[in-house]
């Protein structure tokens, strides 16, 4: 079922709020994130178990109805605002993980504004990973770190995306398709600008220990060609989509080899062919066609409207290093 359009506010958390977290119970292997028993945790004074940690970091996340569906953390560190979720079990994989992680991002930058957000997450974790990409995070780091259970590999995720006032009043599959297509195309007005870069510095990396320009530009167009051929071209052909959760590691490393394999002016070329194939393939689909749910080849919803912007939240962060770069490089 889609619930993307589930709505959810957050309020401070209550001791009854912590009781019933305390019984929720995640099936394996998310079952690490059990907490303790309430009488176990207030003992220790573990976590929202201390009434002091409680009022000072934690928040109860309920629904329309009031209901409560989740929690959040925001623990402070200098300059950054780190993030700890939880989604009730009942609710894993019932597709309102998206608008859950944004609700808390809006308190978070609520409460402190200017700070940077951050989350980890265990790099197993693929179905919360690809919640937080779609819901604006991009991976910044990898590490090892102890966890209870033994040493962990973690991904540390950065908040990129970008939320109008706009979006904070209405989901984004209410948005105009006309105000999400002129988003979704700002990416060629981007392609245009990169034709005039110098040939001799597309093999650069953009930051100490990051793509090159000729490799994120390889990656956002694969991107485009794979999302045409495995979503927006079959749905415009009426046929079932091929689209299917991917290893975003293996797809991202073959997107950067072929962007290294290219000349830059080729890369641009093909960036804007395919983009503008989504956009124009797009622009023609009837209303209903663009907010319809269909079903992916794992079974799960996809529905166009929710897809634009979480691509236009990718373009924003890669344009925003590749502008950087470039200003250095002036």
């Amino acid at each position: 079922m889609q619930n993307e359009s589930k709505s959810f506010r957050l309020v401070p958390m209550r001791e009854e709020h912590g009781r019933d977290i305390c019984t929720w119970r995640y099936s394996p292997p998310y079952d690490l994130y059990n907490w303790d028993s309430w009488d176990q945790m207030v003992t220790l004074a573990e976590e929202f178990g201390d009434p002091k940690i409680r009022e000072a970091q934690y928040r109860a996340v309920l629904d329309e109805s009031g209901e409560l569906c989740g929690f959040a953390q925001f623990f402070p560190m200098v300059g950054v605002t780190r993030l700890g979720l939880g989604l009730r079990p009942d609710l894993c994989g019932q597709g309102s993980g998206v608008s859950f992680v944004r609700a808390i991002v809006q308190e978070a930058e609520r409460s402190v504004p200017g700070c940077e957000i951050d989350l980890e997450v265990l790099t197993w974790n693929k179905r919360a990973i690809r919640t937080y990409e779609r819901a604006g995070f991009v991976i910044t780091d990898t590490y090892e770190r102890p966890t209870p259970e033994g040493s962990g590999e973690f991904h540390c995720m950065v908040w990129t995306g970008m939320i109008s006032e706009e979006e904070k009043s209405m989901g984004n599959n209410e948005r105009p398709k006309a105000a999400l297509l002129a988003e979704f195309r700002g990416l060629l007005a981007f392609a245009e600008e990169l034709r005039s870069v110098d040939t001799q510095i597309w093999d650069e990396p953009l930051a100490p220990g990051k793509w090159s320009l000729k490799e994120v530009t390889g990656h956002l167009l694969l991107w485009d060609q794979y999302f045409y051929e495995s979503a927006i071209g079959k749905i415009a052909e009426s046929k079932p989509l091929t689209l299917k959760q991917l290893d975003f590691n293996a797809f991202n490393a073959r997107a950067a080899q072929y962007g290294r394999e290219q000349s830059g002016g080729k890369l641009v070329e093909e960036l804007v062919l395919w983009r503008s194939r989504l956009a124009d393939t797009l622009e023609a689909l009837p209303e209903a066609e663009f907010r319809r749910s269909f079903p992916d080849l794992d079974g799960k919803p996809f529905i166009i409207a929710d897809y634009i912007p979480d691509f236009v939240w990718h373009d924003r962060h890669h344009i925003k290093q590749i502008r950087e770069f470039l200003s250095r490089s002036s």
